[in-house]
């Protein structure tokens, strides 16, 4: 159940969005993951092995570059660091963040808004979005298929 664990996910990056410290340990695990009895399960940001063919984007700039470029890499890491800026993703691209990696809004619009298809976002921390409720602002927006 891909969608069912997508919109988990994104509910847990809006509170997160809104400055709501959001921990999770659920009581059961959902009925599609596999988790032996009496181990806990890490969600949230975590070391992990840089990707092969990944290319790291060294500023806020740099990764709005490479995810606007239609013929960048597939795959984009992100530093233990803070891009300040507000995204949009308009192509099938991974952003995958090292543990801390922050990208962080303007606080006045959504942080990153994906249009696109095949978009994957994983260990990466979306905080200071906009609070207009006629825009629908949020940490993280899909308006993609």
């Amino acid at each position: 159940m891909k969608t069912r664990a997508a919109k988990v996910l994104l509910a847990l990056g809006a509170l997160g969005a809104l400055g709501l410290g959001v921990t999770t340990a659920p009581a059961e695990p959902p009925h599609d993951a596999t988790v032996s009895p009496g181990t806990t399960q890490a969600v949230g940001p975590r070391d992990r092995a840089r990707a092969d063919g990944g290319v790291l984007a060294a500023s806020f700039d740099e990764l709005e570059r490479l995810v606007a470029a239609l013929a960048a890499p597939a795959a984009i890491e992100l530093a233990a660091e803070t891009y300040r800026g507000d995204l949009v993703v308009r192509r099938p691209v991974a952003l995958r963040g090292a543990n801390g990696a922050v990208l962080e809004g303007s606080g006045r619009a959504t942080v990153l808004t994906v249009d696109a298809s095949d978009v994957t976002i994983e260990n990466l921390v979306v905080r200071s979005s906009g609070r207009r409720h006629t825009a629908e602002d949020a940490g993280i927006k899909l308006t993609g298929e």
